[in-house]
């Protein structure tokens, strides 16, 4: 997650200085821009998919749902190309993880479950703080228990 977003940064930066900017609108667009710029979007197109394809496999060991390596690669693979191109990630990606997973034997639940762990678990990489979510039970009285200088807690 840190090497994406410092390379999205590094992209955002190199871009940011460049004169002419990039026309997606004109193929020949590519022909111009310098070959180590392509070489990155291109490292960093492959790390991002081998990152969903370790979320799925994370996902689908802490599901604790044997399924083979290709069956995760095929699925996390096809998913995530197809939640870039429509954006529903959490619909297009999710039909095609089932489609794939029930090829050996994932039940639709279970594939319910595993997009459930890809967004929390996308959601807690977001936030960059995995400390600002309150994994531990609330405290009982339901606010901070500390006693604060010159007041008092609630029973």
């Amino acid at each position: 997650m840190v090497i994406a977003i410092v390379g999205c940064a590094a992209i955002l930066i190199l871009l940011h200085g460049s004169p002419h900017g990039i026309d997606y609108r004109e193929p020949h667009a590519l022909y111009h821009m310098p070959r180590w710029l392509l070489a990155l979007a291109a490292l960093l197109t492959v790390i991002s998919y081998g990152a969903a394809v370790v979320l799925d496999g994370s996902g689908l060991k802490y599901l604790r749902v044997k399924v083979p390596l290709s069956a995760i690669v095929v699925g996390a693979f096809c998913g995530s190309a197809l939640d870039n191109v429509v954006g529903l990630g959490g619909l297009s990606g999710r039909t095609v993880r089932a489609r794939v997973l029930s090829a050996v034997d994932v039940r639709p639940e279970q594939v319910d479950r595993l997009m459930l762990f890809n967004q929390v678990s996308s959601s807690v990489g977001l936030l960059g703080r995995p400390s600002a979510i309150p994994l531990r039970r609330p405290a009982p009285c339901g606010f901070s228990c500390r006693k604060r200088s010159g007041s008092s807690t609630l029973p």
